[in-house]
């Protein structure tokens, strides 16, 4: 999951080209992704923190609950911003 269509583009080259899987689907929301992922059942999922109508935080709390089984990895291109807005409750 990732708004971004360069973006899946390059992360579906990076999965194919240098593992095993083999992407079944893509979304650009977190709405979506969890819908294709309901459908799909997929082995993994990678999706961006940073997305419209869903975030990938809370769509990973919906599929954790409802794929309890299925790793997710979670992935954002501002970890810098993420980091200092949460760095107070990190210590």
């Amino acid at each position: 999951m990732e708004d971004s269509p360069f973006e899946r583009t390059v992360i579906r080259s990076a999965v194919e080209g240098l593992t095993q899987f083999t992407i079944c689907g893509e979304a650009s929301d977190g709405v979506e992704g969890i819908q294709k992922a309901l459908e799909l059942k997929p082995d993994l999922i990678i999706m961006d923190l940073a997305m419209p109508q869903m975030t990938g935080a809370e769509a990973a709390m919906v599929l954790r609950n409802t794929l309890p089984a299925v790793p997710i990895i979670l992935f954002t291109l501002y970890a810098e911003q993420l980091r200092e807005r949460y760095r107070p409750l990190l210590g």
